[in-house]
């Protein structure tokens, strides 16, 4: 399932964007969108629940400066 989140969801907003450069507004950005195409609160919250974990295994694995951005 979370393969199957990354490629139909979170890829192809975040795709382009290295890592690092993912913002809290880029977060916000990606939410509005997704609302706005009618996709569920709970979905949208199952998305972020495995970008946060993306984002924190690669500024871990990959010893990013900084610290990940927060998703409310």
């Amino acid at each position: 399932m979370k393969q199957y989140i990354l490629r139909s969801a979170l890829i192809p907003f975040f795709g382009k964007l290295p890592v690092g450069q993912i913002t809290t507004h880029h977060i916000e950005q990606y939410k509005a969108q997704a609302q706005k195409k009618g996709v569920s609160k709970k979905t949208v919250n199952n998305r972020l629940a495995v970008l946060s974990k993306c984002l924190n295994s690669a500024y871990e694995w990959f010893q990013l400066p900084g610290a990940p951005p927060k998703i409310k």
